[in-house]
């Protein structure tokens, strides 16, 4: 292959494939981990492993580089999985024991003794995608933990203040296991996320009730973001002035997809409000006292 030869290029699939691949072995234990949680068994967990990597390394070009291969495999195993189990739920004689339908004939006889793991069958499809990224600072995200190993979200993200966390957390374990179909569900993992509202909220007072949490649920619709001093944040403070909810969405361009990033901001930080260098934040304090 000469350096002007077109498949020498970067962008060569199978160059990219074979990287892929490289790369998704480092999540071997993990996947095998859950493939064991799945199964039951050590051998049928090997087996659908490789079934795993096989789709993977058949669909790479399905995979985004610089976003999580962890989950995008995870995905693809626990797509596998029901996948399959759906077929053979419809047709128990697909598949022999040397195919992967006839595998998971052998995983239902393995569910149907086991409770816990046909709960977790049915969970699995209704999640959606999603990830953690701290960019600085801290905070008490209830749930971060397990969405940053399986990369999924299972429940609505609530805001609150900071003391309120594991209330409205418990709240919307009530919400999720009075839903349709949830009867049996034995394991949930609600996202609270915080801020800590003090200087303008009685924050130890804990006020947050069931129904404040359920009418928040049933009231979140799509469309034009409320913002202002509403939600988590009506006791927020940005730079010494009134903060709040906001947006900082974007849509891009044509050449980029098209797709419209949506960005919920809640402002609640310190500092001094600076435009250009120019201390405004102290110069429009100043002219509010007076002095």
């Amino acid at each position: 292959m000469t350096s002007g030869d077109p498949r020498s290029a970067a962008g060569d699939p199978g160059r990219e494939t074979a990287g892929l691949g490289r790369e998704a072995l480092a999540y071997v234990d993990a996947l095998h981990n859950l493939a064991r949680y799945l199964t039951g068994n050590e051998t049928d967990a090997q087996d659908l492993v490789q079934e795993t990597y096989a789709r993977a390394l058949k669909g790479a070009g399905g995979f985004t580089p610089g976003t999580n291969l962890k989950a995008w495999l995870f995905r693809i195993l626990r797509n596998t999985f029901v996948s399959v189990y759906r077929r053979q739920r419809n047709d128990p004689t697909v598949g022999g024991l040397d195919t992967v339908a006839g595998m998971m004939g052998f995983f239902m006889w393995h569910l149907a003794r086991n409770p816990e793991q046909r709960r977790s069958l049915r969970e699995h499809p209704e999640k959606v995608p999603g990830a953690v990224f701290v960019g600085n600072g801290f905070g008490k995200l209830a749930g971060s933990t397990q969405v940053n190993e399986l990369g999924e979200i299972e429940t609505p993200i609530l805001l609150t203040s900071t003391l309120s966390v594991p209330r409205v957390a418990d709240f919307l374990m009530d919400y999720m296991l009075a839903l349709p179909g949830n009867e049996d569900v034995q394991s949930i993992n609600p996202l609270v996320a915080e801020t800590n509202d003090g200087y303008l909220n009685d924050i130890r007072g804990r006020h947050i009730s069931r129904d404040d949490v359920f009418a928040a649920i049933k009231a979140a619709k799509g469309g034009a973001v409320e913002e202002g001093s509403v939600g988590a944040g009506t006791g927020t403070v940005a730079f010494g002035f009134k903060g709040g909810i906001g947006t900082a969405s974007r849509k891009l361009p044509a050449r980029l997809g098209g797709f419209t990033l949506g960005v919920l901001v809640q402002s609640n930080f310190g500092g001094v409000l600076t435009i250009n260098g120019a201390p405004v934040g102290q110069e429009l304090l100043a002219d509010e006292l007076g002095s």
